[in-house]
């Protein structure tokens, strides 16, 4: 089964303004995915930070857990777009249900604390 990219969703893209990241802020972008010949579609949350904003965690909490973020010096929608749609063209699977495994890896699931619904 092979996966797609549906739709990348962020606010501030929404609104016209390209993201712009300091030591105090991040944002989240939207995926929604699917299997390429159905309209299945399900929603991966990522945060886009740099490693300003990494550091700053790091200093107020002793660390940094990883999931689910792209570390990023200067975003662009086309190079965050472009990342996203290579990432996700890769994936592939028996079933769905595999191929949101490995899509769990990429971004927070929407039924993340649903994960029993998967199996």
């Amino acid at each position: 089964m092979k996966v797609i990219v549906r739709e990348i969703f962020c606010m501030e893209w929404e609104i016209g303004r390209e993201i712009e990241l300091d030591e105090n802020k991040s944002f989240s972008i939207t995926i929604y995915v699917g299997p390429e010949n159905s309209e299945i579609s399900e929603s991966f949350t990522l945060t886009i930070c740099n490693i300003d904003f990494v550091r700053n965690v790091i200093n107020q909490n002793g660390l940094f857990n990883s999931n689910w973020y792209l570390i990023i010096e200067k975003p662009n929608r086309n190079m965050i777009e472009q990342h996203i749609r290579n990432v996700v063209s890769r994936i592939k699977g028996n079933s769905w249900t595999d191929c949101v495994e490995k899509l769990r890896l990429i971004g927070q699931y929407e039924f993340e604390d649903y994960q029993a619904e998967l199996n």
